[in-house]
């Protein structure tokens, strides 16, 4: 955290997962329960080469029909809701840092 500078902060912006939040076992869970339930045989691996924040492209990759993505979508997010991501380390203490200044 930057010390010696007494300029009250305009805004901050933070990337949030990977930067305050590890949500990789909720997501790839998440993906990996949503391929089952669509009868899609793949794993960790076929998820780790083709992963993008871009879910179409993911989806695009493992072969869903355009006309499925809403089914997936929800599938996705119901999973997804079975999990409780944790928050990286230190990002309270930065938090609290940038909420006092």
């Amino acid at each position: 955290m930057p010390t010696g500078t007494n300029s009250p902060l305009q805004a901050v912006l933070f990337d949030w997962d990977g930067t305050l939040l590890d949500s990789f076992d909720a997501d790839s869970s998440a993906y990996l329960a949503m391929f089952h339930e669509l009868g899609i045989p793949w794993g960790l691996k076929e998820l780790a080469i083709h992963y993008t924040p871009n879910w179409h492209r993911v989806y695009r990759a493992a072969k869903i029909p355009r006309s499925k993505y809403e089914i997936a979508d929800k599938l996705w997010a119901k999973n997804y809701s079975h999990h409780a991501p944790k928050l990286v380390p230190g990002t309270r203490s930065v938090l609290a840092w940038v909420a006092r200044r």
